[in-house]
């Protein structure tokens, strides 16, 4: 035969132990003296560090670069920069182009031959990519 449980409520837990202690109110919690904020933190403006912002930066400090006589921050151009390398000696390189794919039917010489960085060699590109460059 088959057997029924009753309907009755299951049985009712204890309650956890920071249950039975009282609550701050509101009140009592915004009168309250704030947490003391050490120096390095109020010179880095950091009052609640989080996790999903693990990066501080300092405090601005309200004067512009031109104000305070510092030079404008140039900016480098992107595709230049991941495609062109400065080498020591102040020339630029590049990777040989043709070695992506259909390769198969070229001389081993040839596709060994594109591994090499290419130099760029021509004047006037050479100083278009120092203007995109600024900081190479």
């Amino acid at each position: 035969l088959l057997s029924f449980r009753s309907r009755s409520s299951p049985p009712q837990r204890a309650a956890p132990a920071c249950a039975l202690l009282p609550r701050p109110s509101a009140l009592a919690l915004l009168q309250q003296p704030p947490p003391p904020i050490d120096a390095s933190a109020r010179r880095w403006n950091i009052t609640r560090p989080s996790r999903w912002h693990p990066k501080t930066y300092p405090v601005p400090s309200g004067r512009s670069r031109r104000a305070r006589g510092l030079p404008k921050k140039l900016k480098t151009n992107r595709a230049a920069a991941q495609r062109f390398k400065l080498r020591g000696d102040g020339t630029f390189t590049h990777k040989a182009a043709g070695k992506a794919h259909l390769q198969a039917g070229e001389r081993r010489r040839a596709t060994l031959a594109k591994k090499a960085p290419r130099v760029v060699t021509h004047k006037g590109l050479a100083k278009k990519l120092r203007r995109l460059l600024p900081y190479a």
